[in-house]
């Protein structure tokens, strides 16, 4: 059994335990999925990194502790939880940047920690269906179903 193409009908449907797609610049699928979480994407993006107390700060200067600090990586992939929103228990937004391998590489990855969901990839603008069966492993696809980037919005 091979990859699953869908269309703008089905995009949403159920079928995948896992949503994955690239930032909202680079698919306008990942710009409606935003708009039925809340815009928690967006939100996301624009969270601010908050500084340690000074309190805390100072009891770990007296106590002679290491100063802690947990920056967010802007180019880290971002899962959010959607039950209850859609009808698929995760999606994770994976920045996609340069290089479609690196992008794959970085699917696959996350796909594996998750233990290799039933899957569902929005695309960017800039992939088709054939390179996601060149990049995604043959005996793993019939776990993979796909919305094109060029599938129009209704």
């Amino acid at each position: 059994m091979s990859i699953k193409v869908l269309t703008s009908p089905n995009a949403f449907s159920s079928g995948a335990q896992l949503w994955i797609t690239p930032q909202p610049e680079h698919s306008p699928w990942t710009k409606r999925i935003d708009w039925y979480l809340n815009m928690q994407m967006r939100r996301a993006e624009k969270h601010q990194h908050r500084e340690i107390h000074s309190d805390l700060k100072q009891t770990l200067i007296e106590n002679e502790l290491p100063e802690f600090d947990f920056p967010a990586d802007k180019s880290a992939p971002l899962l959010i939880g959607c039950q209850g929103h859609l009808p698929v228990e995760a999606i994770v937004r994976v920045p996609f940047l340069d290089k479609q391998a690196d992008w794959f590489d970085a699917l696959r990855k996350i796909w594996a920690e998750l233990e290799r969901p039933q899957v569902r990839l929005f695309l960017p603008d800039n992939m088709n269906v054939e390179q996601v069966k060149s990049f995604w492993p043959e005996e793993d696809q019939h776990l993979v179903s796909i919305v094109p980037y060029s599938t129009t919005l209704e």
